[in-house]
């Protein structure tokens, strides 16, 4: 029993040790030089294809998003009518001191210009320093300094949210050129109270048998004497209870395997996807707007691949914890971390 109870530690061990370095999260070999992208953009802007250019400057800011490639993507927008993601990109480039984004600074203000009088402006009350601000199912961004929005004409919905506040949902009709509204009030997220916290009082401990306290009731009469414990239902409970885990850990771990295979056939979406963007480049077809999605199905495959991963260590970290009754005291728990994450075992053997 011994063997096997170190061969099973050694296992654990081993596992452990595979899980604590970092999850590979290789790429599908489709990253270009963001700098290539761009001058090949500026060469089709020349000639007057926005479309091509559009396609190929938007694979520049997803791989660097960097002052010039939000510069350069606004710019093309502003060519294509795109407004309000114009106005986005323009902003973002403008708040910075990137010294191409100064040499350039009176041409993208310009631009900013020309597409603010073509949206509505929407002004934001009362949201903290650091609320962003996400229209409809758009990702969020930084509310600018002046709690301004610029949107396109019509109805919006638009979700304010800071750190440690609760979110607000507000909707909005703008028209180009006029200015609407909105105030809003952030309410500070309350922690949730652990139990015994609601009053202020710690919890009350159960009484303790033959304590005093119980006035004269049954004075003079022997309390019986406690009963044996049962040895032979305890070990049967062990044995039980050890029966059950393992079989909660067969389930964890298949469970991790189905996950990571979906991940696995996600990432493979997301590598079909940009293979697709780059064949519509080489043959000069405009950019497909349904592939531009592709970043979000590598993050979810990637985010899948590892909680699988994951899943399945744990699950085989309790099965062995429990292939045999024993006195052992063991807590698994799983930190994520920036490309993987690690899996620790805390206990007593």
């Amino acid at each position: 029993m011994g063997g096997q109870r170190k061969g099973g530690y050694a296992a654990v061990a081993a596992l452990l040790v595979a899980c604590s370095l970092p999850v590979a999260t290789a790429r599908a070999d489709v990253a270009a030089d963001p700098e290539t992208l761009i001058q090949q953009a500026n060469e089709l802007r020349r000639k007057g294809d926005n479309a091509r250019a559009y396609g190929y400057l938007k694979r520049a800011y997803e791989l660097a998003p960097t002052p010039r490639s939000a510069a350069q993507l606004g710019l093309v927008e502003h060519a294509l009518g795109r407004y309000a993601d114009a106005e986005v990109h323009l902003g973002e480039a403008l708040a910075t001191a990137d010294p191409w984004v100064q040499t350039n600074r009176p041409r993208l203000e310009s631009s900013r210009s020309f597409v603010r009088g073509k949206l509505g402006k929407v002004e934001i009350t009362g949201a903290p320093a650091d609320a962003s601000v996400a229209v409809g199912t758009d990702p969020s961004i930084k509310l600018a300094a002046d709690r301004v929005v610029y949107l396109a004409p019509g109805e919006h919905t638009l979700r304010i949210e800071a750190p440690g506040r609760l979110p607000v949902t507000r909707t909005v009709t703008v028209a180009v050129g006029q200015a609407a509204a909105i105030a809003v009030d952030l309410p500070v997220e309350q922690s949730a109270a652990g139990p015994g916290d609601q009053a202020g009082m710690p919890y009350a401990l159960p009484p303790v048998a033959g304590s005093g306290g119980g006035g004269d009731a049954g004075a003079g009469q022997q309390s019986p004497p406690p009963a044996a414990p049962s040895a032979p239902m305890t070990g049967i409970a062990d044995r039980s209870s050890s029966r059950a885990l393992r079989i909660t850990g067969l389930g964890v771990a298949g469970g991790g395997v189905a996950i990571g295979v979906a991940g696995f056939f996600v990432r493979g979406v997301a590598t079909s996807k940009m293979e697709a963007i780059n064949s519509d480049a080489m043959a000069g077809r405009p950019y497909d707007e349904g592939n531009g999605n592709w970043k979000t199905f590598e993050q979810a495959g990637v985010a899948m691949m590892v909680t699988g991963g994951a899943a399945v260590v744990a699950g085989t970290v309790l099965y062995l914890l429990n292939m045999a009754p024993s006195s052992s005291e063991a807590s698994v728990a799983f930190a994520p971390g920036a490309g993987g994450g690690t899996v620790s075992v805390l206990g007593r053997f």
